[in-house]
């Protein structure tokens, strides 16, 4: 069965990017446009306590009718971080992101955050893990497992 730690595996881009709860919005959505990603960890005190994503920026911050430059990251940021293990199913995973409405799902491994996998990252690779399955039955149905 596919795992959040296997898709992490195959994710072309592994760096994961963090932000102080005292960051500005502005800082924090300058560094996702020029980092091209969509998603920050936000760190307080060496810990990671939430996630800011473009859609917190969306709907919590455009709504204030604030400066983006006098506006702090933990003020929009979702807390606290909704994570999986490596070892949770990719079903799994993917029900939580339907149900929580979440696009991006921290993966936690003792504590620390080893990746996050995106709901594009699960399309792409559950479909290409049923199709190696297949595959696979389809060559012992016709005995060719050499």
């Amino acid at each position: 069965m596919l795992t959040a730690g296997q898709i992490l595996k195959t994710k072309q881009h592994k760096d994961i990017h963090a932000v102080s709860t005292e960051m500005t919005v502005l800082e924090a959505a300058r560094l996702m446009a020029e980092k091209r990603i969509g998603a920050l960890l936000v760190m307080k005190d060496n810990k990671t306590i939430g996630i800011v994503t473009e859609r917190d920026y969306l709907q919590r911050f455009a709504p204030m009718n604030r400066l983006p430059s006098e506006t702090l990251v933990r003020e929009i940021m979702s807390s606290p971080l909704i994570h999986v293990s490596p070892n949770e199913d990719a079903k799994s995973c993917l029900a939580l992101m339907a149900e929580r409405q979440f696009r991006r799902l921290p993966v936690v491994e003792s504590g620390n955050v080893v990746g996050l996998i995106s709901m594009s990252d699960m399309l792409r690779e559950i479909p290409a893990q049923q199709q190696f399955v297949i595959t696979q039955l389809e060559r012992y149905i016709r005995g060719d497992m050499g």
